[in-house]
């Protein structure tokens, strides 16, 4: 990966809101600032294995973008946070607090939004249980996967030429 071409894009991502002033800069979604971690990945307390490869795969491209390695943790344990920002991955209760998970998505259908210092991906996923159906098998619950995909594509500019670690871009 183009370590100065993300890091570019991840500056870009704290000037979404197109904040001019000092107070509202400080305000806006960052998810690595000043070389340390300004956010945390959190999964539903029961967060099944679409919602765990999901926030597996946005540590992973964070990490190798900035250098920075972002902490997931479950929503049950989110109190403990120090963490001023927060990624929530899935069905989360956040979300729903947050009235930005309303209504039932078809499968694979997803959502990005930010509220506050949240920023939620989540989609249509297969609510069962999963845990014991390999990830290459499960063909129609990757809501929050795409989710995923789709902001670090389109947000961060990560691109995948081919599979594995000599394609990424």
């Amino acid at each position: 990966m183009k370590i100065k071409t993300i890091a570019a894009a991840l500056a870009a991502l704290c000037a979404i809101v197109g904040c001019g002033d000092r107070k509202c800069r400080e305000n806006v979604f960052s998810a690595v600032k000043d070389g340390r971690a300004a956010a945390d990945i959190v999964l539903p307390a029961k967060a099944h294995d679409i919602e765990r490869y999901a926030a597996k795969e946005l540590a992973y491209h964070i990490a190798e973008a900035s250098g920075v390695k972002l902490e997931v943790v479950t929503e049950d344990k989110l109190a403990e946070s120090k963490m001023p920002f927060h990624f929530f991955i899935g069905a989360t209760e956040a979300a729903k607090t947050a009235g930005v998970a309303g209504g039932e998505l078809k499968h694979e259908e997803r959502v990005l939004k930010t509220k506050g210092n949240a920023l939620y991906l989540f989609g249509g996923d297969v609510p069962e249980k999963i845990e014991d159906v390999p990830l290459s098998t499960v063909t129609s619950a990757r809501g929050a996967l795409y989710a995923v995909y789709d902001f670090l594509e389109n947000e961060l500019g990560v691109r995948w030429l081919w599979p594995g670690k000599s394609g990424e871009f």
